[in-house]
């Protein structure tokens, strides 16, 4: 039979009668309880108590790493772009585009991240063709969370197998590692962006918008496009946000191209 005393000493229960560790128990409270309920051989108090101590060491490991993540994206700036690619179509006409690259990103989080006890690791996985990578992010009480990013191989690209796929996990655990982390990236300068030329776009200028808009396919939300803008039609648009939206399309035009 379990002794009482020794049970209440551990034990409380919530509203619907269910045991729980106490919160306030700390780890050498609790290991004298453990060698206490061993010397008397109380078996069914041993197993609840190492139950449920596990399981209140895994709610309190949650909290901690979402309150580290907390912090962190508290203190953790936009990390600055620093370096451009140019990018050329199958139609013969070719883009640009800015980003932080994974050596900046891993130079800007790591030693805040450090600071609030989290790490992060990668796995990938090929399936397909297609590729999955996974970023994990440690906290030191042994909680974690994931994001995946599935990144298709591109066979067009003018590089061999290898440069490929290290291309394509590159880029995976670049966009996992912001996903996980829940932090954002930004140009250099965009301040100043209304200044500038205010005369509306050209009709040329207007096709080639109307074409990327197409090429992000029939999932892109126009009218969001367009409040982004801060226009009610692309004809609207000023010169000096020319640049700015038709930046945004290809980034929209590359996202939909990796779903």
């Amino acid at each position: 039979m379990t002794d009482k005393k020794t049970e209440t000493e551990v034990l409380t229960f919530d509203e619907g009668g269910h045991p729980q560790v106490r919160a306030d128990l700390v780890p050498s409270e609790a290991t004298a309880l453990l060698r206490k309920a061993v010397e008397e051989n109380k078996v069914d108090l041993l197993e609840k108590l190492v139950v449920l101590y596990r399981e209140e060491e895994d709610r309190q490991a949650e909290k901690a790493i979402k309150l580290s993540l907390a912090k962190f994206q508290q203190e953790m700036a936009p990390i600055k772009h620093n370096r451009s690619a140019d990018i050329a179509t199958r139609s013969g006409s070719n883009y640009g585009y800015t980003y932080a690259t994974l050596d900046e990103l891993d130079k800007q989080c790591t030693p805040l991240m450090a600071q609030y006890g989290l790490a992060r690791t990668w796995d990938s996985k090929m399936e397909g063709g297609v590729l999955t990578v996974t970023c994990t992010l440690h906290h030191n009480l042994g909680a974690s969370l994931s994001s995946s990013f599935v990144c298709p191989i591109d066979s067009s690209a003018k590089m061999s197998g290898a440069q490929k796929a290290g291309a394509a996990q590159t880029y995976g655990k670049r966009q996992s590692l912001i996903a996980v982390l829940g932090i954002t990236t930004a140009e250099d300068d965009t301040d100043g962006v209304e200044q500038g030329n205010p005369e509306p776009i050209t009709e040329k200028q207007v096709r080639d918008l109307e074409e990327w808009v197409d090429a992000c396919g029939p999932k892109f939300k126009r009218e969001k496009f367009l409040d982004w803008c801060k226009v009610e039609k692309l004809s609207d648009l000023p010169q000096a946000k020319f640049d700015m939206a038709l930046k945004a399309l290809q980034q929209a035009h590359e996202k939909a191209s990796t779903l």
